[in-house]
C-alpha cells in the first residue's frame, strides 16, 4: 500500500492515499503480474524515486528517430514561428498515427511497472514542437507540478538533439521528497522562489540526443526551456493507474490500433477512448 511518503498528496488530489489505493488494487486484481516483472526496473525507478529523473542513452537508433522526425515535421509547419511558442497536435494518437510504435514501447512498460508495482496505463500525451522567439517565458516554461496524478511518469523523447539552447526539460532534483509548506499555493512558480526553497545546484537541464529517453516523476518541480537557438520536437507520454486527475478521459485512439497490438499491451489502453 503507499502511503503520503510515497506519494503526492494535497493540492488537486484526494486528501489521503485512500483513493490512489483502490484504483491500485483494481489493477493488480485485475491485472496479475508476475513479481519478477514488478521488479525487473528496480534499479531505474529507484532512482527516479530518489532524484525525480533517469536517462536512457540511445534508446531507439537516430536512423529510426530520424526516420520518425521525417514522417511527422508536416505536422508541424507554422506560417510565423516569431509569434508561436509551439504546436501540439491534437489528440496526437489519431492524427500522428507514427506515433504509436512509441507510445507502446516495451521499455516504457516494464519501467513503469516496476515504478507503480502493477499493470499501467496510458493516461494522457503530448507531441509538440517548440520555436525559437522573443515571446516571455509562460505556462510550462515556468516551474509547476503536475496535477495528472498522485504517482505517475512522464516519459520524453527528443526527434532531434537537445543542448542548453534547445529548450531542454529542467527538474528540480529529489523535490519530490523535500516538500515545503506552501508548496500547493501556486501552479506556477518563478525560479528565485525555487532557488529560494531547494538551491541553485538542485535545477537540473537535461540535456539528451534524439534517441534518449527521459523517464520523470512530475511530482517534482519541472519547467520546458525556452528554445534559445534551437527548435526542439518532443513526444510526452504518461503512464499512470487511473485516468488522469481522476476525471473522463479525454484522449482518443482507433479501435483499429487497439486490436493491432498484441494482447498484453492491449490494457495500456484502458483510459484511452476507442473510436
Amino acid at each position: 500500500m503507499w502511503t503520503e511518503n510515497d506519494i503526492q498528496t494535497g493540492w488537486k488530489f484526494p486528501a489521503t492515499p485512500d483513493v490512489y489505493n483502490q484504483y491500485w488494487n483494481h489493477r493488480r486484481q485485475q491485472y496479475p503480474v508476475d513479481v519478477n516483472n514488478l521488479n525487473e526496473f528496480d534499479d531505474i525507478a529507484n532512482i527516479i524515486d530518489e532524484k525525480g529523473y533517469h536517462v536512457i542513452k540511445g534508446l531507439f537508433s537516430t536512423d529510426e528517430i530520424d526516420l520518425f522526425y521525417e514522417q511527422t515535421k508536416k505536422y508541424f509547419e507554422v506560417e510565423d514561428t516569431s509569434v508561436v511558442r509551439h504546436k501540439k497536435i491534437n489528440q496526437p494518437l489519431i492524427n500522428a498515427p507514427e506515433i504509436i510504435p512509441y507510445v507502446f514501447n516495451d521499455y516504457s512498460l516494464k519501467i513503469a511497472m516496476s515504478y507503480m508495482k502493477c499493470y499501467p496505463a496510458i493516461g494522457t500525451l503530448n507531441f509538440r514542437k517548440s520555436f525559437v522567439n522573443d515571446l516571455e517565458e509562460e505556462g510550462v516554461q515556468l516551474f509547476h507540478i503536475d496535477p495528472n496524478s498522485p504517482r505517475f511518469l512522464k516519459f520524453f523523447l527528443y526527434l532531434n538533439d537537445v543542448d542548453e539552447d534547445g529548450g531542454p526539460f529542467c527538474i528540480v532534483e529529489g523535490s519530490g521528497h523535500s516538500k515545503h509548506h506552501d508548496r500547493y499555493q501556486y501552479h506556477r512558480w518563478p525560479e528565485e522562489e525555487i532557488i529560494k526553497h531547494y538551491g541553485e545546484d538542485s535545477i537540473k537541464q537535461i540535456t539528451a540526443k534524439k534517441g534518449d529517453m527521459i523517464i520523470a516523476s512530475t511530482s517534482c518541480y519541472h519547467r520546458g526551456v525556452k528554445c534559445m537557438k534551437n527548435e526542439r520536437t518532443m513526444l510526452t507520454i504518461n503512464y499512470t493507474i487511473h485516468p488522469e486527475e481522476f476525471k473522463q478521459p479525454t484522449f482518443q485512439i482507433r479501435q483499429s490500433d487497439v486490436d493491432a497490438l498484441p494482447d498484453y499491451k492491449k490494457p495500456l489502453t484502458d483510459f484511452l477512448i476507442k473510436i
